[in-house]
């Protein structure tokens, strides 16, 4: 045990004579490479041993933070209809593989990772039936892109992670966007169902009145009567030129009037 502590203090201190030490910044890695074999190493923040006969690569220096993209794109299902979809995946350079990612400028890099997720979600999204399929899953199709492109090969049988020099972090569907004329026909499907709501609406509070105006003449009105009424004043009809037509006694004409002029207060108080 003993000599192996010793070996180990020699090979320290060897390498302290035959190497100096540096600094790379939080968050920061560079590439080294060997000037003797051509071989190069990444090395991420911290202090590292540097021999004589490795230099920095030229503009190899990195920034190692989290970037976030977005793109919009249009696939087709099995049964042919086109649905959109938006796609968000964050990614960071790889420590270990600086020398895959410096290969690629950002625009490039970028731009080839964004056909492959592509890809294979267009031939995710074949697989299913129809948008309503894809509806009711796209919270679950993110996550499958994820495992499928971290299995991918690239041409020359690397990963496309390691291809890229990337660790892909994350990849989601932050929502299914729907073609603009199922938009429309949702649009106009809940502007009849607010109408529909409110005739109802309407329709039950006329009712109430109409019963109202029943009481209000000692029974004496029949409902259907009230209810034309009702129907007249809310049509903004004449009502004192049509009130006549009812075979209604005078006296019962000016209590109609009267009762009309209340309306605004118990429409308030059906509201409330």
């Amino acid at each position: 045990m003993t000599w192996l502590l010793v070996v180990v203090i020699l090979a320290l201190i060897a390498c302290s004579v035959v190497s100096t030490l540096m600094q790379v910044p939080a968050y920061t890695a560079v590439l080294l490479e060997n000037r003797i074999s051509g071989s190069v190493r990444s090395i991420g923040p911290g202090i590292h041993f540097i021999f004589p006969w490795e230099k920095i690569v030229p503009n190899s220096e990195t920034v190692i933070k989290k970037s976030s993209h977005l793109f919009p794109a249009d696939f087709e299902t099995k049964n042919h209809k086109v649905i959109s979809l938006k796609v968000a995946f964050d990614l960071i350079p790889d420590v270990n593989n600086l020398r895959g990612y410096i290969a690629f400028d950002e625009r490039t890099r970028i731009a080839g990772i964004t056909e492959r997720i592509k890809s294979i979600l267009s031939n995710l999204i074949r697989e299913m039936k129809d948008r309503e399929e894809v509806m009711a899953k796209f919270k679950e199709i993110g996550p499958r892109v994820k495992d499928i492109f971290e299995q991918t090969l690239s041409e020359d049988g690397k990963r496309l992670e390691y291809y890229y020099g990337i660790d892909l972090k994350v990849l989601m569907i932050p929502d299914v966007e729907l073609p603009k004329e199922l938009k429309e026909a949702s649009i106009r499907q809940e502007a009849t169902k607010k109408d529909n709501e409110t005739r109802k609406l309407e329709m039950t509070n006329m009712k109430k009145m109409a019963m109202d105006l029943v009481k209000a003449s000692g029974g004496t009105m029949p409902l259907e009567v009230a209810m034309e009424i009702m129907q007249l004043q809310f049509g903004k009809g004449n009502v004192k030129k049509e009130l006549h037509r009812f075979g209604l006694d005078r006296g019962t004409q000016e209590m109609v009037l009267k009762f009309l002029e209340k309306i605004p207060e118990l429409i308030n108080a059906f509201r409330s």
